[in-house]
């Protein structure tokens, strides 16, 4: 049975180092390797993925594990689906405009 109490986010948040060519190449690549573990960008260094149980999110942060790059900093949170629901989002009265690039309007031709 699937309760908000046994459903699960896991959160990666991280700080890598962006200071060489080189440094920016494995940040890059471990955004992208986080993507194909299932994740989804929420602010550049702030990852989520929703797990069905926290057996399938502690699997999930072990696969983190793999592909943390050698000199990054990486912290695995969990929340359950009731404390995930409780997340109050905020933005400024001012926002950007929403415009597609022209590489997005291809998607509808």
């Amino acid at each position: 049975m699937n309760s908000s109490y046994r459903i699960m986010w896991v959160y990666a948040m991280f700080d890598l180092p962006t200071l060489t060519e080189t440094d920016v190449r494995k940040a890059n690549r471990f955004r992208k390797d986080l993507i194909g573990l299932g994740f989804n960008m929420e602010q550049l260094s702030v990852y989520s993925t929703f797990a069905r149980n926290k057996e399938r999110a502690e699997q999930i942060a072990d696969d983190v594990e793999k592909i943390v790059p050698e000199n990054g900093n990486v912290r695995v949170i969990f929340l359950t689906d009731a404390q995930y629901g409780m997340t109050r989002n905020y933005y400024g009265r001012i926002k950007k405009s929403m415009k597609a690039r022209p590489d997005e309007l291809l998607l509808f031709q």
